[in-house]
């Protein structure tokens, strides 16, 4: 896919930033429009990087739909679990 915007030449604009970019794909990727591998193509960056960089746009990795909130609580309990009862087993 392909972008093309067209803008006024002012100075501000001449010198735009990656970060315009990234901002950009971050929104696309939030809005469902490109997914985490078209994304992190369009950037040339790894999926964790990618991760990364969600939370500076104010997004988040899974999205906020009641599907994903559920499975983060589910791992971070089990991950709580599993370290509880771990560190039952050694004492």
């Amino acid at each position: 896919m392909k972008i093309f915007i067209e803008l006024p030449d002012t100075a501000s604009l001449t010198c735009l930033d990656q970060e315009y970019l990234k901002a950009l794909v971050a929104m696309l990727y939030h809005l469902g429009k490109l997914s985490e591998q078209e994304a992190c193509m369009a950037l040339g960056i790894t999926r964790r990087t990618f991760e990364e960089l969600l939370p500076q746009f104010g997004f988040s990795v899974l999205g906020d739909d009641p599907e994903n909130i559920t499975e983060v609580v589910k791992s971070d309990f089990i991950t709580s679990r599993t370290a509880q009862q771990t560190r039952a087993n050694h004492h």
